[in-house]
């Protein structure tokens, strides 16, 4: 099975007894599985898993989690063996990704007494558990991307009328989360920046899908056709575009600018580099080296 949140921690103290640590982590299992969250929780997960390989359990778990949540009581109990290694490999693994580490104090942890790999990610309170929660929930939220937005993507090219336009249409929230704004934007296709309208706004998702399809059948009768967003954008126009609904997208490789016709740059011609000619080293000829000959050697 795999988790997409792992939660570290030092399950027994030295006297054997269930640490502060423990128990606050069952606290924490306990909110995120209420709100359907696969979370891997040691002493649950493990026997769930069936799985009589401990390490083997853990190792996987760590490996398929997005976010690990370190909670910790004490720099002792973070430091300890088994929660460390738990950490450490965690780091490997979240580099170059977009995981994340959170750390849940339910002790005396001090952020300037953590050890130093652990300084710069975010630290909360026991008390403050709830706000954790709703980090972890808002983090497991694939975000937003400006091709969610994008319900119509149009071209009209006709070469004969010196013509290449797109028209895009967008729906975005409105003021309320049961509400929607739908706008248009259209320009040539080489454009960096594109004209806008606001066609509708604050309206149900209904009347937003019914807007959309108005405007899209009118712009085909006028000549337009369905083509891919990302082939009829540049990279300005996108990111004014995306800027405008409050996205701050990674740009991708820009459509190609116009070619500029023109002669082909001139090749220069000279005669070829001359080729010293000469004759041949000569060959010195002389009379083999004699093979002295005589009686064999008797045996």
């Amino acid at each position: 099975m795999k988790h997409d949140i792992f939660i570290s921690f030092k399950y027994s103290g030295s006297d054997g007894k269930p640490t502060k640590d423990s128990i606050v982590a069952r606290e924490l299992y306990t909110e995120l599985t209420k709100l359907k969250l696969s979370t891997f929780f040691s002493p649950v997960s493990i026997q769930e898993s069936g799985k009589s390989n401990w390490d083997r359990a853990i190792e996987s778990a760590l490996e398929s989690s997005r976010i690990l949540i370190l909670v910790g009581s004490s720099r002792e109990h973070i430091d300890s063996a088994q929660v460390e290694e738990e950490w450490r490999a965690f780091q490997m693994i979240m580099r170059g990704s977009d995981r994340q580490f959170f750390i849940l104090n339910c002790g005396n942890l001090q952020p300037s007494k953590l050890p130093l790999k652990l300084i710069t990610y975010q630290l909360f309170q026991h008390n403050d558990l709830n706000a954790l929660v709703e980090m972890v929930v808002n983090s497991m939220r694939p975000e937003k991307k400006l091709d969610d937005f994008i319900k119509v993507s149009l071209h009209s090219f006709h070469p004969e009328k010196n013509e290449d336009k797109v028209y895009f249409m967008t729906v975005g929230k409105g003021l309320s989360n049961d509400t929607f704004i739908v706008t248009a934007y259209w320009g040539a296709r080489m454009s960096k920046r594109l004209n806008s309208q606001i066609k509708v706004s604050n309206v149900s998702a209904t009347e937003a899908k019914k807007e959309v399809e108005k405007a899209k059948l009118e712009k085909l009768r006028s000549g337009y056709a369905p083509k891919p967003f990302a082939k009829l954008i540049t990279n300005e126009a996108r990111a004014n575009l995306a800027a405008s609904l409050g996205l701050n997208e990674v740009l991708t490789p820009s459509l190609p600018t116009a070619v500029t016709k023109g002669k082909p740059t001139a090749v220069t011609k000279g005669k070829p580099t001359a080729v010293t000619k000469g004759k041949p080293t000569a060959v010195t000829k002389g009379k083999p080296t004699a093979v002295t000959k005589g009686k064999p050697k008797l045996q």
